[in-house]
């Protein structure tokens, strides 16, 4: 799955935009964590110019951040997409709704912003609150041993 992440807007969805300037940064690792727990990919498109130093934080191979300097987020997302030749394979994250008809006329599929903001919340709960299974296993004999504490006829 590749998202087109109108960043302005999930900034707000996240509650990053207290102030006039939304907190990039933490909006980044947001998508990045969640790019990573279900293998997708997306491209963060953030109004206004990039800060000056080193580039957003929360980068990865599963995560592009692009700033539109002297364009809206919105038309840098409709130019991604008209510009593919596979519009449809785009999940566009916003929740302004002139950009997200746009973003489905163009053939790609719509998610608000709010949404896909609940979804990165709970992807990014520990697994033992999110019904996995821990991924650590204990050996035979921390089995026994616990079973031993447990069961008082054992050890």
């Amino acid at each position: 799955m590749l998202y087109l992440v109108d960043g302005n807007n999930l900034a707000h969805a996240l509650g990053l935009s207290a102030g006039p300037i939304p907190d990039r940064e933490a909006c980044a690792r947001a998508v990045v964590a969640f790019c990573r727990s279900q293998g997708a990919r997306a491209v963060l498109v953030l109004d206004g110019p990039a800060e000056k130093g080193p580039t957003v934080a929360g980068q990865s191979h599963r995560v592009r951040v692009v700033f539109g300097e002297g364009r809206s987020a919105d038309d840098l997302i409709l130019r991604v997409l008209a510009d593919s030749k596979t519009p449809r394979d785009f999940t566009v994250v916003t929740s302004d709704k002139s950009l997200g008809d746009r973003a489905r006329h163009r053939g790609a599929s719509l998610e608000k912003a709010h949404e896909f903001a609940k979804r990165l919340h709970r992807s990014s709960k520990p697994a033992a609150t999110s019904g996995e299974k821990p991924a650590h296993r204990e050996t035979p004999g921390q089995i026994e041993a616990w079973l031993a504490v447990f069961d008082p006829k054992r050890g």
